[in-house]
């Protein structure tokens, strides 16, 4: 039952909840028709207000158009009335041009019928320019009028008579001028004929004894030519005809060259008649003279040549065969010599006695008996005959030679003999000096060793170890150069304890046997060197690594001396009666320490001065009033404008947003850029100076050998000098875009820093104020511009000679109240003694400038 009654109780309420919700469906179904309703009568209401607008539209266009079109029959009635008025004028134009045409082509006939004369004028002859003036005085009395221009034709007319007549005159005055030029020509040719028959006369004189000459020196050298065929004539005859022809042949070459000095002095006058130029001698005969007498004179120097090369080739065969006769008589004397028993034959003994007396040499008996044998005798004589001397001379030279032949042979297998003993003891040395080697070589080994230790030590160490680490070291590098040199000594030695005559076969065997060990032994040395040569580079850098440390300390120092006198806004002079104390004009190293202890070390850069300067303030109120009358400007054309701008249709709107000249709906276009960021200051530089260096810092400021710091070497070091590298403007005030440019700066001028060198934020450039030391000019330049380009940069205070000259003690090379003659004129007179010489490094104390009395650049 109870499961009866909760089945009951669940139908129900199921029941109960589909009536609910069937009611709440029926409930949704009458709200969503309401909402159709109420729509379709929203769009019909809104289908009614666009039909009601667009009938509105409809009726608007319609008026337009009938506006349009009465605005149109307007401007058709108002064109009309002009272009009436317009054909009127046109017309009363062309009938005024046309007259104005005719009156013009009246005068300019008029006008071409007069310069149709005056070129006649122009071009006129002598002969015919009385007719051509007349003519034009008769068309200019019936023309002249009528051209318009009646007072320029005149002068036009004027000028053409004058230029004609001028012409004319030039003519006759050339036709003048001509005939007078041929008479002259006449004059010269009938002077120059007379002058070519007296030059050629001359030369027909020096010819003929040219020739002469030349006959003599035949007769002279023709017996000489005929003692070549005598041969029973002496040398010394044959040295006398050499003589006398040489003699001949001087005079024939003096007279030879007579006639070439004559030709060649006076070759312009020859040259001129035989070339035929104008107005010299055209007479065919005397050209024809003077060639044969060319021709007879390079005959007669081949004559003379010929004859004193004949006369020197006698007198060399004379000389030979006065030689070949001096030796023949000493060979003869040397067989006189030997030949005891004057028979003209030398015996066995005689030839014995010739060889011992002459070679100092003893002829073997096999010998003697050959050439007693052999072809030297003839047979049934009893010796060597004179004839045959010459050949016992090389029998003799012969047998000498193969004695020596046998004697080297002797001492060469001497010699080997010797050296198989000697070549095996030095064989067991070289192998202990081997052993030496090895013990050398494990030395360097060390040696090396340490200074790849003595390096890596350098690198974590302070500068000032390097010393003790080289020094370490090199006692290292002694003992193994020790052991080395030992052993080279005793490799050395072993060719020294041979006999010196084997010397050389000694070397020549331990080249060969010790070649390893030496080679080793050049290896070792070349180790040794380098290991060397690092301990003492370390030096060398340690030593550089101090001194650049003391230069950048000293530049330090003159850092901190500049920035704050600019920080104190002080003169170099104040600056330095600040430093020193006591007031003695010098600063000593007590006084720059105690300064620089108090001084401001934290170098801040400087920030551009304010463009308050007269000029820069002129100018930006300028620039001011500019743009506020361009506002203005602008204003009233905006005004104007309005009206316009409203008048037009929706459709150029729309095409303008197409193509991005009007933002479109719903986008907002910036009114101004963003803010630029800021550029980030520059950190401060903090100078830190080391007192236990001082001492060596202070030295550098000061001159060589002075103990304290004068006021002109202290400006020399404070004063900073830029080199312009390349040309730039030096302008009156800091900012660019305010600044007017003074002068400009050209490339290798020196100009010396007055203040900064200060970057502009705005521009990106790095400017300073300075002084060009060429003219004294102040102003402000840019060291580097926003791109990188450098245009100046420092430098030293230092100049090269590139010329010699000479150092004067003044500046003024001609001293005030001097006058010229006086001492002390010019440099030349009284220098100091000091010669610049090429290549000379000066130290600047007062820079360049110019000399207005002698207009030289000088220092």
């Amino acid at each position: 039952q109870q499961q009866q009654q909760q089945q009951q109780q669940q139908q129900q309420q199921q029941n109960a909840w589909q009536k609910q919700a069937e009611a709440q469906q029926a409930e949704q179904l009458r709200q969503k028709q309401e909402l159709e309703a109420r729509r379709q009568q929203l769009e019909m209401e809104n289908q009614r207000r666009k039909l009601e607008e667009l009938q509105m539209k409809r009726k608007a266009m319609e008026e337009q158009k009938r506006m349009i079109e009465e605005m149109r029959l307007k401007q058709q009635q108002e064109q009309q009335m002009k272009m009436e008025a317009a054909a009127a004028a046109r017309n009363a134009e062309i009938a005024r041009r046309q007259a104005e045409i005719k009156k013009k082509q009246e005068e300019q006939q008029a006008t071409l019928a007069i310069r149709r004369v005056v070129q006649k004028v122009r071009t006129a002859t002598a002969a015919n320019f009385e007719e051509m003036q007349q003519e034009l005085s008769e068309v200019c009395a019936t023309e002249l009028a009528k051209t318009g221009a009646e007072e320029k034709m005149r002068e036009e007319c004027q000028k053409a008579i004058e230029m004609a007549k001028g012409r004319v005159d030039g003519v006759l005055a050339a036709r003048q001028k001509e005939v007078d030029r041929k008479a002259e020509v006449e004059r010269l040719k009938a002077e120059q004929e007379a002058n070519m028959l007296k030059l050629v006369q001359e030369l027909t004189d020096l010819v003929v004894a040219a020739e002469e000459g030349t006959k003599l020196l035949d007769e002279v050298t023709t017996p000489l030519d005929e003692s070549a065929k005598d041969e029973k004539i002496t040398p010394a005859k044959v040295m006398k005809l050499v003589d006398a022809a040489e003699t001949a042949g001087a005079e024939a070459k003096a007279k030879t060259k007579a006639c070439t000095d004559f030709i060649m002095q006076r070759r312009q006058d020859l040259q001129v008649f035989k070339t035929g130029a104008p107005g010299a001698a055209g007479d065919c005969e005397n050209k024809q003279n003077l060639a044969k007498l060319l021709t007879r004179i390079k005959e007669a120097t081949r004559v003379a040549d010929t004859a004193l090369a004949s006369a020197k080739e006698r007198k060399a065969t004379a000389m030979k065969r006065a030689g070949a006769l001096e030796k023949t008589k000493a060979i003869d004397a040397v067989f006189a010599k030997y030949d005891k028993d004057k028979d003209k034959m030398l015996s066995q003994n005689e030839i014995q006695a010739y060889a011992k007396g002459e070679f100092k040499f003893n002829l073997p008996q096999d010998c003697l008996k050959r050439i007693q044998e052999g072809p030297l005798v003839e047979e049934g004589k009893a010796g060597v005959a004179a004839a045959s001397f010459h050949w016992l001379r090389a029998t003799v030279g012969a047998a000498r030679e193969l004695d020596r032949d046998m004697n080297r042979k002797k001492d060469r297998e001497e010699k080997e003999r010797i050296l198989i003993g000697v070549k095996d003891k030095l064989a067991e040395k070289v192998k202990v000096v081997a052993t030496a080697v090895e013990t050398a070589h494990k030395d360097v080994i060390k040696a090396e060793d340490k200074i790849v230790d003595m390096r890596k030590k350098a690198m974590g160490a302070h500068y000032d170890k390097h010393d003790a680490l080289a020094a370490e070291t090199d006692k290292v590098i002694k003992t193994s150069r020790a052991s080395y040199e030992k052993v080279k000594k005793t490799l050395d030695g072993l060719s020294s304890m041979v006999d010196p005559k084997y010397a050389k076969d000694v070397d020549a065997f331990l080249d060969i046997e010790a070649k390893a060990l030496k080679t080793r032994m050049k290896r070792m040395e070349l180790r040794l060197t380098r290991a060397s040569n690092l301990t003492t580079r370390l030096r060398d850098e340690a030593k550089e690594t101090a001194v650049r440390e003391i230069v950048t300390m000293r530049q330090n120092v003159i850092k901190v001396i500049r920035y704050n006198q600019r920080l104190k806004e002080l003169t170099t002079e104040q600056i330095f009666a600040e430093i020193d104390k006591n007031g003695d004009g010098e600063i000593d190293q007590e006084e720059l320490a105690a300064w620089l202890e108090a001084a401001d070390k934290e170098l801040k850069p400087f920030k551009a001065p304010a463009a308050d300067e007269p000029e820069a303030e002129e100018k930006k109120e300028e620039t001011e009033e500019k743009k506020e009358d361009d506002k203005a400007e602008e204003a009233k054309e905006g005004e104007a404008k309005e009206g316009e701008a409203t008048e037009k249709p929706a459709e150029a709107e729309a095409e303008k947003e197409k193509v991005g000249l009007v933002p479109k709906a719903g986008l907002v276009r910036p009114t101004a850029l963003a803010p630029a960021v800021p550029e980030k200051e520059p950190e401060p530089e903090v100078i830190e100076l080391d007192s236990d260096k001082m001492d060596e810092v202070f030295s550098k400021l000061c001159d060589e050998g002075e103990s304290s710091l004068s006021k002109a070497v202290f400006f020399r070091s404070v004063q900073q000098f830029l080199k312009v590298i390349k040309e730039t403007a030096l302008t009156d005030v800091f900012p660019v875009t305010a600044s007017k440019p003074m002068r400009k700066l050209e490339a290798r001028e020196v100009v010396e820093v007055l203040e900064g060198p200060i970057r502009d934020a705005k521009t990106k450039v790095t400017r300073v104020k300075c002084k060009a030391l060429r003219d004294n000019v102040e102003g402000w330049a840019t060291i580097s511009s926003n791109l990188g380009t450098v245009f100046l940069r420092e430098g030293k205070p230092s100049f090269k000679v590139v010329k010699e000259t000479i150092r004067t003690e003044e500046f003024q090379l001609e001293p005030e109240g001097k006058k010229e003659g006086e001492e002390g004129i010019n440099e030349e007179k009284k220098p100091d003694g000091k010669k610049l010489k090429l290549g000379e490094v000066l130290m600047v104390l007062e820079w360049p400038r110019k000399d207005e009395k002698s207009g030289l650049v000088r220092m």
